[in-house]
């Protein structure tokens, strides 16, 4: 489908300014016709969201880093934070939202749970250690070295250290 000369081209089907100066990378001279109304480029969908199998309300529109963006106030915000505070308001201090589903684009917020920063990275797809293997390693300190129980878990010795010295995994006892 052709998008007809001076209507968005993200299908949205509505009418675009003229261009106030060029734009070389769009090749719009000023006074052409924009080929968007501003921030329709970054529009992949007239769907802000589709539901999946899962139940994960996956954001189709601008992503970075897997993350749906949007904006607020004329300010960028993750997707997900803005559905989650419709529906329960601002997050306190200190707290982030993490994906239950670990769905990054989704912004179904019963799919999200305030939580610290130490607790969403304990919880990642990255992380090689459980609160089981915590409380493990916590019992082998003064047994073996923190090298050597890093070998065991396939950690770093500091890990071990900041761990058993209780600068890291703070909320496992």
């Amino acid at each position: 489908m052709e998008i007809e000369y001076g209507y968005c081209h993200c299908g949205c089907g509505n009418k675009t300014t003229l261009a106030k100066q060029s734009k070389k990378t769009e090749n719009i001279k000023k006074g052409d016709q924009n080929k968007y109304i501003k921030q329709h480029h970054r529009r992949l969908s007239p769907l802000d969201y589709i539901i999946n199998e899962k139940g994960c309300w996956v954001w189709q529109k601008s992503k970075f880093q897997g993350y749906g963006v949007t904006s607020k106030n004329g300010k960028n915000i993750q997707a997900h934070r803005l559905y989650y505070q419709k529906k329960y308001g601002e997050l306190p201090k200190g707290v982030i939202l993490d994906h239950l589903c670990r769905n990054r684009s989704c912004v179904n917020y019963d799919h999200l749970e305030p939580v610290t920063y130490a607790v969403n990275i304990q919880r990642g797809f990255r992380t090689r250690l459980n609160p089981d293997k915590v409380r493990e390693i916590r019992l082998l300190k003064g047994i073996l070295s923190y090298r050597k129980i890093g070998k065991i878990y396939n950690v770093s010795g500091s890990t071990i250290m900041f761990l058993i010295k209780g600068k890291t995994w703070k909320n496992i006892i």
